[in-house]
């Protein structure tokens, strides 16, 4: 599986680089996630990040890195080593916060060794498609009520 991933997240990643390009870095990424199995696993993770970075070799990458308590010091970790990093299993502000963090953080070590933090992207979502679900039912709810402004909102 893995092979066949790497190969297809390398050309994928060429096919996005000249939107890379011609947005200055903007759009045309290209995500490559950890495993899922390490993500209670703060340096596994960082390890694997590590190698999946260099096995695509692409600018326009972006590797996956759960929000977890323990993916966030492999966030920090990973950004400082020049890695762009796109957050995932973010289900609170708190650990969007937390992300966040540890996203500047990682720059701010980078800067203090002299290096530089341009090209080093990121992106973390908060995971919102449980907060759908629970307001859908309370709409519904309220339809069924007779709401009418509800429906509306469906």
């Amino acid at each position: 599986y893995e092979l066949l991933a790497i190969d297809d997240i390398r050309a994928a990643a060429k096919v996005l680089y000249p939107v890379y390009e011609q947005t200055k870095g903007v759009d045309g990424y290209v995500s490559l996630e950890v495993s899922p199995y390490l993500a209670r696993d703060t340096e596994g993770t960082l390890h694997e990040a590590l190698r999946l970075w260099k096995a695509v070799d692409a600018r326009n990458l972006m590797i996956k890195i759960p929000g977890t308590d323990e993916g966030v010091p492999a966030v920090k970790a990973a950004i400082a080593q020049g890695l762009s990093i796109n957050v995932t299993l973010l289900f609170s502000i708190d650990a969007y916060k937390k992300v966040l963090e540890a996203y500047i953080a990682g720059l701010e070590e980078r800067l203090a060794r002299g290096e530089s933090v341009k090209g080093i992207d990121s992106v973390a979502s908060l995971f919102v498609s449980r907060i759908d679900v629970k307001i859908d039912k309370e709409i519904d709810t309220r339809v069924a009520a007779g709401d009418r402004e509800a429906a509306s909102l469906k």
